[in-house]
């Protein structure tokens, strides 16, 4: 799998990066990988919230969810819960019984899929 990171603040920063990946592992195990990944820059953008209410990450607003409580997720809950939970509030919809429907939508909002 080869993404890249694209930034255009500061001009282009295109970045490819290589991420490996077995063959047998489900979808739901490729996603939490790839959600190891990139899940510091998801840490730093519900920070920069927490601090200043806005972000140069995004233009948009973090509108997850914690998965205990249903309220909005901030920076605080986030850090405090385990991976599972985590990658939970990120892709609230994606199992491995769904994931031929939930990707074939293309159309997602941001809390439906992050990346």
């Amino acid at each position: 799998m080869l993404y890249h990171i694209f930034q255009e603040q500061r001009g282009l920063l295109n970045l490819p990066r290589v991420v490996y990946v077995k063959k047998s592992w489900t979808l739901r195990e490729l996603h939490i990988r790839f959600f190891e990944t990139v899940k510091d820059l998801m840490i730093r953008w519900l920070k920069d919230y927490k601090d200043d209410e806005a972000s140069s990450r995004c233009r948009q607003d973090p509108k997850y969810k914690n998965p205990d409580t249903g309220e909005a997720l901030t920076y605080d809950d986030f850090v405090r819960m385990d991976a599972e939970k985590q990658f939970a509030s990120f892709f609230p919809n994606l199992t491995e019984d769904n994931w031929k429907e939930t990707l074939s939508k293309r159309n997602f909002e941001l809390e439906d899929m992050p990346y």
